[in-house]
C-alpha cells in the first residue's frame, strides 16, 4: 500500500513538472523573446546605426532593420516591429 502511495505521488509530481514546463513554452518563452527583442531595437536606435544591422544578445542573435518611422527586430525567425521616437525618426 505504501508503495501504492508513493507511485502516486510520484505521479502527482510528474504532472505538475509537465503542466509548469507547458506553461513557460507556452508563456514565459515568448514574453522573454519578445523582451530581446525590445532591448536590440533600443540599443540599434541609440547607436545611431541605419540600415540593416547584425546584433547579439543575451546569446540570441537578430537582425535589426532601421525604418523611416520603425525598427524591425528579426530574432528566431519571427519579426518584431516597433515605432521609434519621433525625435529619433528620420527622413
Amino acid at each position: 500500500m505504501e508503495h501504492l502511495a508513493a507511485l502516486v505521488v510520484l505521479t502527482l509530481v510528474v504532472g505538475w513538472l509537465l503542466i509548469l514546463n507547458t506553461y513557460y513554452h507556452q508563456q514565459v518563452l515568448p514574453l522573454q523573446q519578445y523582451a530581446i527583442a525590445q532591448q536590440m531595437a533600443i540599443a540599434a536606435l541609440k547607436s545611431g546605426d541605419r540600415g540593416l544591422t547584425s546584433m547579439v544578445f543575451v546569446d540570441q542573435k537578430g537582425t535589426i532593420r532601421m525604418k523611416t518611422t520603425e525598427v524591425e527586430v528579426i530574432l528566431n525567425d519571427k519579426t518584431y516591429l516597433f515605432k521609434a521616437p519621433a525625435s529619433i525618426q528620420h527622413d
